[in-house]
């Protein structure tokens, strides 16, 4: 079963070059530290592993997105 987590709230990467809004699914691809690499909606982003931590929530097993 894939890791996934669900954006809280708006996000903006430090580099300002990634947005994400709340409610969109991000599917863990690596996780690492420092970063992690994850995908939305099919393309892949790398994120700062702290700054993906603090925004997002593990989605519940029951949830299918």
């Amino acid at each position: 079963m894939e890791d996934k987590r669900k954006f809280r709230r708006d996000f903006v990467s430090i580099n300002k070059e990634h947005r994400f809004n709340c409610g969109e699914v991000a599917t863990i691809v690596k996780e690492e530290r420092p970063n992690v690499t994850i995908k939305i909606n099919e393309k892949s982003y790398i994120l700062p592993y702290r700054d993906f931590i603090v925004v997002t929530k593990t989605l519940d097993s029951f949830e299918q997105t």
